[in-house]
């Protein structure tokens, strides 16, 4: 992956229901399950993604929060797209887990979707990671 910008979905799962208060959000609820996360990186997406796979970091971006309590199974990255974070969420379609999760920059209903199960839609190309270990680390896989 090179050092430009692009979008990125995390895919993850949560064992059990959760309350974590998210900074201007406050208290959210989450139920057990999997969840999507779309994400934008103007430049420094391979730096964005690997922050994100990192236990210990600063609570900053709202899905900090709900990575402190969840599992992260697989990254997708759609590099150098023109594609914005809404237009991919809209693509991927599905109910919103938390109203304005990941959206504080867009007037968009928010970025965080209950995945129920479902697979990404191989029709949205982008190149998959599955996660096989803490430290972030996996294998490529395309989807």
């Amino acid at each position: 992956m090179n050092a430009g910008g692009g979008l990125y979905v995390l895919e993850l799962v949560l064992l059990r229901k959760v309350a974590v208060k998210i900074g201007r959000l406050g208290r959210c609820e989450f139920p057990a399950g999997a969840f999507w996360y779309v994400g934008s990186a103007r430049r420094g997406l391979a730096a964005r993604i690997a922050r994100h796979t990192r236990r210990s970091k600063k609570l900053h971006w709202h899905i900090d929060y709900l990575l402190a309590r969840a599992r992260l199974v697989r990254v997708w990255v759609w590099p150098e797209t023109t594609l914005s974070e809404c237009e991919l969420t809209e693509r991927l379609g599905g109910e919103r887990a938390v109203p304005r999760f990941g959206a504080s920059d867009c007037r968009c209903p928010g970025h965080l979707l209950c995945a129920r199960g479902r697979a990404l839609p191989e029709s949205l190309g982008g190149v998959g990671w599955a996660l096989t270990s803490p430290s972030g680390r996996g294998r490529a896989q395309r989807g």
